[in-house]
């Protein structure tokens, strides 16, 4: 099973969660990990995409929707269960809800804003990862 890791943000603006990603992906990339980033909408896929170019100057990230990608980027970005042919070693969840496809990571992070609803909807899945015997990790970031 994934290891799990909660980043709980001190802003709960989905701009600050997509920025966050944008960080976390690039530090898998310098990692040499390829990462999947999973949103609710194509909408959300496409803001994240179009983020992953002008988050910090300077930086390149190869990226790509997933949906229109072979699988060779080291970020891909979808709202479904990656192909076959898109390995990835890191899973990094944008969505409100659990990726019924977690498992074929080797990491999983979610990222939770400080609202109250959204706390609330990750302790759920923070359960069920405990449940599923992942082992899941909690930081506090901006605090």
């Amino acid at each position: 099973m994934p290891r799990v890791d909660f980043y709980i943000l001190a802003d709960s603006s989905s701009d600050k969660r997509e920025l966050f990603a944008c960080r976390l992906a690039e530090k898998a990339y310098d990692a040499d990990q390829a990462v999947y980033i999973y949103t609710d909408s194509v909408a959300s896929a496409r803001r994240v995409d179009e983020l992953l170019w002008t988050f910090k100057q300077g930086s390149f990230i190869p990226h790509g929707l997933s949906d229109a990608n072979p699988g060779g980027d080291a970020v891909l970005i979808g709202t479904q269960a990656p192909a076959e042919n898109q390995k990835r070693q890191i899973l990094l969840n944008l969505s409100r809800n659990m990726p019924p496809f977690f498992e074929k990571f080797e990491r999983v992070m979610e990222l939770v804003g400080d609202q109250k609803d959204e706390k609330t909807v990750a302790r759920d899945r923070y359960k069920k990862y405990r449940e599923a015997e992942c082992e899941v990790h909690a930081h506090n970031i901006g605090r």
